[in-house]
């Protein structure tokens, strides 16, 4: 969803924005409004054509985790948060891994991060999921082939990442060459908290 109106303003433009359902990110240029949905599959171009004026609205008050990333077997989503990442004020950053009942997640400090580079392990503050310690994170910057590689102890790693040729499937699951075991999750979310 791409959608173009013809504003008097900014504000305007917020206006139209929160009252359609499915905005959740404006630009604003020379009378100009541009409304964009919240995750898209394709690469986000930043509307350069003038000196635009980009927000991105926040669900409660900014007090919520606000998604950035969404993986699914088919798919994989990014909102304009991370184009803007670096100049917004993100404290923590959550990797979670999702399967019907079961959850794994790892909290990460997103303080002065960018989109990248708050994948380390030395920014792990919070595990839940027992018995992990990160050993080594691996992330590949190019988001049209997305690459995510938490190896854990026993030889047991997790990767989120887009499978090899031209299709649009991915995998996400949590492998154990010890025990020979793989595990498929359904959806990895990688979601920001704002200061």
């Amino acid at each position: 969803m791409k959608i173009h109106k013809n504003t008097s303003s900014t504000e305007d433009c917020a206006l139209r924005c929160i009252l359609h359902h499915k905005c959740h990110y404006f630009s604003y240029c020379n009378g100009s409004c541009y409304m964009h949905r919240l995750l898209y599959e394709k690469e986000i171009k930043k509307d350069y054509d003038c000196n635009c004026s980009s927000y991105i609205l926040l669900s409660a008050n900014n007090k919520n985790w606000q998604r950035a990333f969404e993986m699914t077997k088919d798919s994989f989503k990014r909102s304009p948060i991370y184009l803007y990442w670096d100049k917004l004020p993100i404290v923590k950053v959550r990797f979670r891994l999702s399967r019907k009942q079961d959850k794994r997640i790892f909290i990460f400090n997103g303080t002065g991060t960018n989109s990248t580079s708050w994948f380390q392990k030395d920014k792990v503050i919070t595990i839940l999921w027992n018995g992990w310690d990160p050993q080594n994170l691996t992330f590949n910057e190019n988001f049209s082939h997305p690459y995510f590689r938490i190896e854990g102890p026993s030889q047991t790693t997790i990767e989120a990442k887009r499978e090899i040729g031209n299709n649009e499937k991915y995998d996400i699951s949590v492998k154990s060459l010890l025990r020979n075991l793989s595990i498929s999750f359904e959806t990895l979310y990688i979601t920001v908290l704002f200061n």
